[in-house]
């Protein structure tokens, strides 16, 4: 855009909101105070009513405003989730999508794993090959794949009911 801008053949710059235009609010500030109006662009921004044809005091005095807080919203909510999901952690609760091979998901609470009997032994295997008879993980899986033990995606397609398609072998 900024390429075709300065090729002349852009002269209105038109976001849903400043958020949309950039998030860094000393670069957007720049853009808005000094590289679009050098090169005679409009910018506008339609949910925050920012034209600078306008010229008004809501544009000098509101859009650094909501700059800053366009910077620093994301990163609050990432920080959020991040010691949410910690505070969950630390708790014991299980917080992934998908529950590792071996194991499922507990159906009266989702953030306890219980152990899943159908393919439990298969894990059990895995740690014996691996730990009393040296199996490396190419060794385990050529194993498991000779005997067409399923993997978890089949597994998984397998448990949701779908058996309208046809479930590869491969390695784990």
């Amino acid at each position: 855009m900024m390429e075709d801008t300065r090729n002349g053949k852009v002269n209105t710059i038109v976001v849903k909101d400043l958020s949309r235009f950039g998030r860094e609010h000393l670069q957007v500030w720049n853009f808005l105070q000094v590289v679009l109006p050098e090169m005679r662009i409009r910018f506008i921004a339609i949910g925050d009513d920012v034209d600078s044809a306008k010229g008004s005091l809501d544009y000098d005095l509101m859009v650094p405003i909501k700059n800053i807080f366009n910077e620093y919203y994301p990163a609050d909510c990432s920080r959020k989730t991040r010691q949410a999901l910690k505070t969950k952690a630390e708790n014991g609760e299980f917080i992934a999508a998908r529950a590792p091979y071996g194991y499922r998901k507990s159906k009266e609470d989702k953030h306890i794993l219980e152990i899943d009997e159908q393919t439990a032994p298969v894990v059990r295997e895995i740690f014996e090959l691996a730990a009393y008879h040296s199996f490396g993980y190419d060794k385990i899986a050529r194993e498991l794949r000779a005997r067409k033990v399923l993997t978890p995606p089949p597994i998984l397609h397998k448990a949701k009911g779908s058996h309208t398609q046809r479930i590869r072998m491969t390695g784990i």
